[in-house]
C-alpha cells in the first residue's frame, strides 16, 4: 500500500530543481544526496550523461584555472611588479636663467 507521504516525497524528489541538482552532482562527482534514478533506463542515462559530462567539467575547470591564472599573473605584474621594475625617470635640473 502506498501512503501519501511516500508519494509526495517521491514527486518532490523529481522536480525541476531536484533534478538540475542531481545532473550538476552526476558530473562534479560529488555524490551528495539520496537522488538516484531507480528505473534501469534511468541509470544507463545517467552513466552515458557522466561519460559525457565528467569530461566536459574537467575541460572548462581546467579552463577557468587557466584564464585566472592569467588575470592574476596580469594584476600581479601591473600592481607589484611595474612598481620596481619600472624605469624611473630623471628630471634634468632647471637651468638658470640669465
Amino acid at each position: 500500500m502506498i501512503r501519501s507521504d511516500d508519494v509526495t516525497r517521491k514527486s518532490s524528489q523529481w522536480s525541476f530543481s531536484g533534478s538540475l541538482l542531481y545532473s550538476i552532482i552526476v558530473i562534479t562527482t560529488i555524490g551528495y544526496g539520496n537522488i538516484a534514478p531507480r528505473t534501469d533506463w534511468g541509470k544507463v542515462v545517467t552513466i552515458l550523461y557522466a561519460i559525457i559530462g565528467i569530461p566536459l567539467m574537467l575541460f572548462c575547470l581546467s579552463s577557468i584555472g587557466h584564464a585566472m591564472a592569467h588575470s592574476f599573473k596580469f594584476i600581479y605584474w601591473k600592481c607589484l611588479c611595474y612598481l620596481c621594475v619600472a624605469p624611473k625617470r630623471h628630471r634634468r635640473p632647471a637651468q638658470k636663467r640669465r
